[in-house]
């Protein structure tokens, strides 16, 4: 059962049934080496149980650095599946969230990346696989995960209730596998999902000394017609 997850893995996206939401296919290396498109060591850990929601809302119409929205206050461009560099991630690694704060400036700060809300607080999964750098908590961030995707890509996720048991540096972790509970730790207004997509190289600052990106300026993930 695992060799076929680890060769085809579907991933419905969307709030209603899989027949009638569009479908994509996550990529996963086979065990014989096949890559498409990143393939760090780790993406041979199990897969999880998440499927990206197709549509993304405001919650509400007064929040900061807003990205593009029609006037159902929907979101025109999300991309539930993105490409960083060569690494496919989760552009929101939670569901039935709605999105409530960009990337940029805030408050006459920098925000350095994407606030979701849901209710009732839901789990945050893994936004692709790799292997978990750090847990624990952070000045501002509260409860706090980071993973290393390879290629130079990571995520954190922040303001979390909790870590899930057995959640903790050095774990090898699939697309999909629950983490955390979405909370309001640290420097935290309210309940939500703090998300951040880093690049860089992994130093004595750790975390820290990465570069945050917008998750929302990144292209789709459009798988080719053979995977």
């Amino acid at each position: 059962m695992l060799i076929s997850r680890l060769f085809s893995i579907v991933v419905c996206l969307g709030l209603v049934a899989c027949s009638s939401s569009p479908v994509v296919y996550y990529p996963t290396p086979s065990p014989a080496g096949g890559a498409a498109p990143s393939a760090p060591p780790t993406v041979l850990a199990l897969q999880g149980p998440f499927l990206p929601d197709f549509d993304l809302f405001l919650c509400n119409r007064r929040i900061s650095n807003p990205p593009p929205v029609d006037n159902r206050q929907q979101l025109t461009d999300h991309k539930p599946l993105i490409l960083v560099g060569g690494v496919v991630l989760a552009s929101v690694p939670v569901n039935d969230a709605c999105f409530n704060s960009g990337f940029g400036p805030r408050f006459g700060s920098s925000h350095e990346g994407i606030d979701l809300i849901s209710n009732p607080p839901g789990p945050v999964y893994s936004a692709g696989p790799g292997l978990i750098v750090e847990v624990g908590v952070a000045s501002g961030y509260g409860n706090h995960i980071v993973i290393d995707h390879g290629d130079g890509v990571f995520t954190r996720y922040a303001h979390l209730e909790y870590a899930y048991d057995g959640i903790e540096p050095g774990l090898l972790i699939g697309f999909g596998q629950p983490i955390g509970l979405m909370g309001g730790s640290g420097n935290a207004t309210g309940i939500h999902l703090h998300y951040e997509v880093l690049l860089g190289d992994w130093g004595p600052k750790r975390s820290f000394g990465l570069t945050a990106s917008d998750p929302l300026s990144w292209p789709a993930y459009v798988p080719q017609a053979d995977s």
